[in-house]
C-alpha cells in the first residue's frame, strides 16, 4: 500500500515538475543581443579597476558583475528602471557610488556608504533614490557601479563596470498583451520583447509574493532560465540583498 502511494507520488511529482519546466521553457530560448566580441575580449559587464593597497573586496573568486545581457546593453520601457548588479563579499569599509550618464554627461550621482559586506544580488530602483530623474523614451544612457575602498578615510577606485541602456516607447499592442495576466506572464512577455530590467522585476515581484507555491516554483526557474540564457546562470541562486 505504501509502496504504491510513493509511487502515486513520485508520477504526481513529476507531471508537476514538467508542467513548470514547459511553462517557462521560453525564458531558456529568449534571445538577447549578443557581444561576445571576435578578438576575445574580456566580458564587459565584469567589474574591473585597481587593487588598493588594503584590501577591502575579495576578488579572488568573485567580483562586482553587471547583470545584463552579453551584449553589456540593457532595454526598457520604464521611465525609471530597476538595475541588477551583483555584489562581492567585503570585508572593510566600502562606499557604493552610482552614476547615470547621458552624451558623456553625468546626470545622477548617488553615494553610498557605508554598504553592507554581504554578497548578493543587488537591486538599485531609480523610483526609489533621493532626486532621481524621468529617463525619456528614446534616449540612451549609461549606468556605472563602483565599490572604492575607504583605508583611513581616503577613497581609492577598486571595482567598476559601466553598461548601457536604451529607453523605448512601448507599442499598443505591447500594453494590451500586458493587461490582465499576472507578473510570470508580464516577465515571459518582457523577455520575448528583449526588455530585461522589466522582466527582471516581475520575476522578483512573483518570488517575493508569490500566490502560491507553485507559482514561487515558477519563478524560480523562470529566474534561474533567464539568467542562465544570458551566461549569468552562476548568479541565479545567489541571495537578494536587502535594500
Amino acid at each position: 500500500m505504501m509502496t504504491g502511494l510513493i509511487k502515486r507520488g513520485l508520477v504526481v511529482a513529476g507531471a508537476i515538475s514538467l508542467a513548470l519546466l514547459s511553462s517557462t521553457a521560453t525564458f531558456a530560448e529568449t534571445s538577447f543581443p549578443s557581444a561576445r566580441s571576435a578578438d576575445g575580449s574580456p566580458d564587459r559587464r565584469r567589474g574591473a579597476g585597481a587593487r588598493c593597497p588594503h584590501e577591502c573586496i575579495n576578488t579572488d573568486e568573485e567580483t562586482l558583475f553587471a547583470l545584463v545581457p552579453q551584449g553589456n546593453q540593457s532595454l526598457t520601457m520604464q521611465s525609471q528602471p530597476d538595475f541588477f548588479f551583483y555584489m562581492p563579499r567585503m570585508s572593510g569599509d566600502v562606499r557604493l557610488q552610482f552614476q547615470l550618464q547621458q552624451a558623456h554627461e553625468t546626470i545622477y550621482d548617488l553615494s553610498i556608504a557605508p554598504i553592507s559586506p554581504e554578497s548578493g544580488v543587488k537591486i538599485l530602483s531609480l523610483a526609489d533614490l533621493p532626486n532621481a530623474p524621468h529617463l525619456q523614451a528614446g534616449e540612451r544612457y549609461t549606468w556605472s557601479v563602483t565599490l572604492d575602498c575607504l583605508p583611513d578615510g581616503e577613497s581609492k577606485m577598486h571595482l567598476r563596470f559601466v553598461s548601457e541602456l536604451r529607453v523605448v516607447e512601448p507599442d499598443q499592442q505591447l500594453l494590451e498583451q500586458l493587461t490582465n495576466v499576472d507578473e510570470l506572464q508580464q516577465a515571459e512577455i518582457y523577455a520575448k520583447n528583449g526588455l530585461w530590467p522589466d522582466s527582471l522585476v516581475a520575476l522578483q515581484q512573483v518570488k517575493q509574493q508569490p500566490q502560491d507555491f507553485e507559482q514561487y516554483q515558477e519563478s524560480v526557474l523562470a529566474w534561474d532560465e533567464l539568467l542562465g540564457s544570458v551566461g549569468l546562470e552562476y548568479f541565479a541562486s545567489k541571495p537578494l540583498l536587502s535594500q
